[in-house]
């Protein structure tokens, strides 16, 4: 289920690039958790998928290729 449309989670989920920005400016295990959070909503999200992928990357660089 979708958060709140106001909410950080809720842009997030909805590909909002505010949103993607934000969580890049917040201390690292917050942006963590919220994104895991967002990753693990039920439904489609699958249009978002790119801007996903980068998140991961920039918060996890411990994943690597």
């Amino acid at each position: 289920m979708l958060d709140s449309p106001d909410s950080l989670l809720g842009r997030l989920q909805r590909g909002r690039g505010d949103a993607v920005r934000e969580l890049l400016r917040m201390p690292i295990e917050s942006a963590r958790r919220t994104l895991v959070q967002c990753l693990c909503t039920e439904g489609d999200l699958a249009q978002h998928h790119e801007a996903f992928v980068e998140l991961v990357a920039a918060l996890s660089p411990d994943l690597g290729p």
